[in-house]
């Protein structure tokens, strides 16, 4: 598999698993945060973050991380993050109290996370609601050439990861 999607809920652990993923297989990792949001917060126009997207999945071989129908449907593995919402949540403050009044490496400068926690935890609840079900549908129109793993908990990330040769 040199094509892989990992998603799920904002704090479910995409970015770190990713990072495993990424040092394992020796792929370069892409994180859609970058793509979505500009410096302050400010969202990308969707045309302009489709264009982006677009030129992501036209290589060869990746890694994305971040919730994204247009990367779904062009990846061979896709990975769901389908932890708890109490857990989602729970990480969503763990990064908080890591990252504070800083800007995470994985995000366009100028987004501190004191911001983004708000956020964080107001998409969260929208997943859980809309974007999750909608995933689930994907997961059940997938092509012959893809395949999808459910993780549940953050615990079977380590199984999965030692799985892989």
């Amino acid at each position: 598999m040199q094509r892989i999607h990992v998603t799920g809920n904002a704090g479910s652990g995409k970015t770190t698993l990713g990072k495993a993923l990424s040092k394992k297989l020796n792929l370069d990792l892409y994180g859609l945060d970058q793509i979505v949001w500009k410096s302050g917060w400010i969202k990308t126009p969707l045309e302009e973050r489709k264009e982006k997207i677009q030129e992501l999945i036209e290589n060869e071989k990746w890694i994305i991380e971040g919730v994204s129908g247009q990367v779904f449907k062009s990846a061979e593995l896709i990975i769901i993050l389908d932890i708890p919402l109490w857990a989602c949540i729970l990480g969503i403050l763990k990064r908080f109290a890591q990252n504070g009044l800083k800007t995470r490496n994985d995000l366009p400068r100028n987004c501190p996370e004191y911001i983004g926690v708000f956020k964080a935890i107001k998409v969260a609840f929208i997943y859980q609601k809309v974007t999750r079900p909608l995933l689930i549908n994907l997961a059940n129109e997938l092509t012959q050439n893809q395949k999808v793993i459910f993780i549940k908990k953050r615990s079977e990330c380590e199984g999965f990861l030692a799985s892989l040769s």
